[in-house]
């Protein structure tokens, strides 16, 4: 992945949340830009949340935010693949996201979890 491509980001319903477009590459995160959906309303106020607690340095609820977030199973496509994606952090329109290592799959259009285990299909 380069400078200038897109992720489209999809929960766990199959519901377009967001676009993200990549202006950061680093070897740990991609910084980017978000262009959130209708569907990102249910998520929004969470990410609020979570950046007013990183911001004040209150992490007592971090954990909390951070496994109300991930139960929305947030997942990312990319040219017919689909990818493992956490630790996504949202400030305004601007974030970063992190992508699960050997979890990405070609899944031609059909957005059915197909499991994998390192390289190895389940």
């Amino acid at each position: 992945m380069k400078i200038g491509d897109p992720i489209l980001l999809f929960d766990k319903t199959d519901a377009h949340v967001s676009t993200f477009v990549i202006e950061q590459v680093e070897s740990e995160f991609l910084g980017g830009v978000f262009s959130f959906t209708e569907n990102f309303n249910a998520l929004q106020p969470l990410f609020e949340r979570y950046a007013d607690m990183v911001e004040g340095n209150s992490f007592a609820y971090v954990d909390e935010v951070t496994d109300e977030i991930d139960e929305f199973g947030i997942y990312g496509e990319t040219q017919g693949t689909r990818i493992a994606i956490f630790d996504i952090q949202i400030y305004g329109e601007r974030g970063s996201l992190r992508l699960q290592p050997f979890r990405t799959e070609i899944i031609g259009g059909d957005k059915t979890p197909h499991p994998t285990v390192g390289n190895d299909p389940v």
